[in-house]
């Protein structure tokens, strides 16, 4: 069944008869009686009693009008809808992440992406431990991916957003001078506050320092990530996180927050279905590259 068929059901009905439909429509007559009696021949019934004059609705004509001018309407609004998502100012955006990126940065994404596109709406889908965020694509879970550049994003498209830079932040209550450096041996021998095992920063401690040497200085180990502040502000020990968060940390709760020497980042980058076409998909991958490069320029400029 065809729109155009239904189009020209309705107009007939509206014009009372074929020839004055035809008119209206700027179509030959001969050609509008067969687009109606195909669609007659679709649905198996007579929609018309055809007279010379005049053509009047079937029972089954009659019946079927309501719905006709239902789906006309509704394919309508539907092109209507995706025209208007298709131009970015309609529609939803998913984007999956592992937890220990979904504070950071992928608020502030959101953030810089909403400023641009209010219209659109967000959605963030949570990437479980063990699986990888590119799957969720593969699956139609999500449409993009946030993560930390892994082997099995094969098949997408990878877009690099720089690296994340993460700081130490020690409770108010450490009895030690004030520092604008410290080690990461150093920061451990404070006694760690860290995620389960296999959390992204841990991965990149135990890098550094071994995983036998981390899970030695580990003071309080919580598989709840939103407990890590609490715990540090309570004195429980020293945590490592993203400069965002850290910062906003110092500025909120009074922590003390130190810079790492040498210095400790994560790559961060975006993952998407390879040759996409989806309008909102681009642009949030323009904004998230361009939001990214203005916070590392921000960065440099505040040392």
């Amino acid at each position: 069944m065809q729109e155009r068929h239904l189009e020209h059901f309705l107009a007939t009905v509206d014009a009372g008869s074929i020839s004055s439909a035809a008119v209206h429509l700027g179509v030959t007559q001969p050609g509008l009686s067969q687009s109606i009696s195909a669609l007659e021949r679709d649905l198996g019934v007579e929609l018309f009693r055809r007279s010379a004059r005049h053509t009047a609705l079937t029972p089954a004509g009659r019946e079927f009008l309501n719905t006709a001018r239902q789906v006309v309407h509704q394919l309508t609004q539907s092109r209507s809808m995706l025209l208007r998502v298709n131009r970015n100012e309609a529609g939803s955006l998913r984007v999956a992440c592992p937890s220990t990126l979904a504070v950071d940065p992928l608020t502030y994404l959101f953030g810089a992406f909403r400023q641009r596109h209010p219209q659109i709406r967000l959605e963030m889908r949570s990437v479980s431990a063990g699986i990888d965020s590119a799957d969720l694509i593969r699956d139609g879970s999500a449409d993009l991916a946030l993560d930390l550049g892994s082997p099995s994003a094969q098949g997408m498209s990878v877009t690099p957003l720089g690296d994340r830079r993460l700081l130490a932040v020690l409770p108010d209550t450490d009895g030690t001078d004030d520092v604008g450096m410290i080690s990461v041996q150093g920061l451990l021998e404070r006694g760690l506050v860290t995620s389960l095992r296999g959390g992204s920063i841990r991965q990149t401690l135990e890098t550094i320092a071994g995983a036998d040497t981390v899970a030695r200085s580990i003071a309080v180990e919580t598989e709840h990530e939103e407990s890590v502040l609490p715990l540090v502000l309570g004195g429980a020990g020293a945590a490592v996180l993203p400069d965002r968060q850290a910062l906003l940390a110092r500025d909120t709760l009074g922590l003390r927050v130190v810079r790492l020497d040498p210095p400790v980042t994560q790559p961060l980058v975006l993952l998407r279905p390879p040759d996409t076409e989806w309008v909102s998909v681009r642009a949030f991958t323009e904004i998230a590259r361009d939001a990214m490069a203005e916070r590392v320029a921000t960065r440099l400029g505040h040392g």
